[in-house]
């Protein structure tokens, strides 16, 4: 009924007036404010495609947050700087922190997707809480690439899940192959088992190089490592010919050291965590060792220099392997992103990627998301990281 045509007494017509300008005044209101709140956010570029990052960018992890935010930021000046040539989209990155913690980096991917409509997301370095993550990116469709998390079972998780790092098993395959290759056949191995990097990679390590006839003469479980003498002296009297540490840079380092104060001059073979920026201030007990890496940190090869390059004019130092997979996962991205801005086409794009060039060389995904890629061997020569070896799996 119309307020005004059907109200016919005075009472009536003046409550019905009360009314509606009730009605006018709370829907002006309600304009008011939306207009107010939206001229609050940021201008939006609708050329540009919003990709999400999850970074542990606080807390006990941020020193690899900040080391993939850096390959994310010369990897971005990279697409701005070629999109023009090569016909790509422009990307805006919209960050956030997972603080190092399990249980905040699922409220940050929901933001991501829900509220940030992003088209894709990149991290988190950390296998377990990529393996949050990713669950919630698969339900979504939304393509995630995770920088550096080597857990096997992440790209299982479901079909919009990648990774640009390869995985224990391949890691683990040319830990033993590169062993046997220099005459190693009787080792032992220190694993930290409340560790899942460290217990996953001792584990593969040991499946694979029993499977190619090697001997593990001991295997020792570190609860503490501050102090672990004891499994030290049971791997003395074994008489390894080399000592395989899947730790982290500090403990890695922490046992090279107690092994060298026990006198024993045995070789020592680390995965890749321990290619941090950290590892430096430990050169003078890590002499000689080896380790496993993504990024050579000398080649010739173009793309790789120019990451390097990039990497010492903005920040001064020598780029390291995650920076490069952080770097590495924004490229392939940006190429997928090439024509389509629809989740399911970027994912289709990206498993057609073949024989891309990106800095930790040419790159390809498999039919199970996985990188097809080199593995290096670096060797501490005097305090600097040399390249040893390469492994094609």
């Amino acid at each position: 009924m119309c307020l005004w045509t059907y109200s016919y007494s005075e009472n009536k017509r003046t409550i019905a007036m009360s009314v509606f300008c009730s009605i006018f005044i709370f829907l002006y209101a309600i304009l008011v404010l939306t207009g107010i709140a939206s001229c609050k956010k940021p201008p939006l570029n609708r050329a540009e495609v919003p990709v999400g990052a999850l970074l542990p960018l606080t807390g006990r992890d941020s020193l690899y947050g900040r080391e993939a935010l850096r390959g994310l930021e010369i990897a971005l000046k990279q697409i701005n700087l070629d999109r023009a040539v090569y016909n790509l989209k422009p990307i805006r990155l919209v960050i956030r922190d997972t603080q190092s913690k399990e249980g905040e980096t699922s409220v940050v991917v929901r933001d991501l997707i829900y509220r940030q409509g992003v088209r894709a997301l990149i991290g988190e370095p950390d296998s377990g809480r990529s393996m949050e993550a990713a669950p919630i990116a698969e339900r979504s469709g939304i393509p995630f690439i995770s920088p550096a998390a080597t857990n096997d079972r992440l790209t299982k998780l479901g079909k919009y899940i990648f990774r640009t790092c390869f995985e224990n098993s391949q890691q683990a395959r040319a830990m033993a192959k590169f062993a046997q290759d220099a005459g190693f056949m009787r080792v032992a191995i220190l694993i930290d088992p409340s560790h899942e990097y460290s217990s996953n990679l001792g584990q593969a390590f040991e499946t694979e190089f029993q499977r190619r006839s090697g001997a593990v003469v001991t295997r020792q479980n570190i609860s503490d490592c501050r102090d672990f003498s004891p499994q030290l002296r049971s791997i003395q009297e074994a008489k390894p010919d080399l000592l395989v540490l899947p730790l982290l840079h500090v403990e890695g380092a922490i046992a090279a050291r107690n092994i060298r104060a026990l006198g024993l001059k045995i070789p020592i073979l680390g995965g890749d965590g321990w290619d941090t920026p950290d590892l430096v201030a430990w050169t003078d007990v890590i002499e000689g060792c080896y380790f496993i890496t993504h990024f050579p940190p000398e080649t010739e090869d173009f793309h790789s220099r120019r990451f390097a390059q990039n990497y010492q004019t903005l920040f001064g130092t020598s780029g390291t392997a995650l920076s490069a997979l952080a770097h590495d996962a924004l490229l392939v991205l940006g190429e997928a992103l090439r024509n389509t801005e629809k989740p399911a086409k970027i994912r289709e794009n990206l498993l057609g990627i073949r024989d891309f060039p990106v800095a930790t060389g040419m790159f390809s995904f498999s039919r199970d998301r996985n990188p097809r890629k080199h593995v290096f061997v670096t060797r501490v020569e005097k305090g600097k990281f040399v390249p040893c070896a390469i492994i094609t799996n």
